[in-house]
């Protein structure tokens, strides 16, 4: 995923946060990052935190199922 130029500072942290048991997220630059997600729960909770910390631009380049 990749995130707007103006909210690079925010990536970081979000990472941080969606990183559980059943998410993997890794920073890959300054304005994106990778998640992978175990089943459907988990990816759906990650798209609404992503709709609830990130600003609309946000671009989920590649889904996987």
């Amino acid at each position: 995923m990749e995130v707007p130029e103006h909210e690079w500072d925010k990536v970081g942290p979000f990472v941080e946060y969606i990183n559980d048991d059943d998410v993997v997220a890794y920073q890959t630059s300054r304005t994106e990052f990778i998640v992978v997600a175990q089943g459907e729960c988990s990816m759906a909770r990650v798209d609404a935190l992503i709709a609830a910390r990130l600003d609309d631009e946000t671009l989920i380049t590649h889904i996987r199922k």
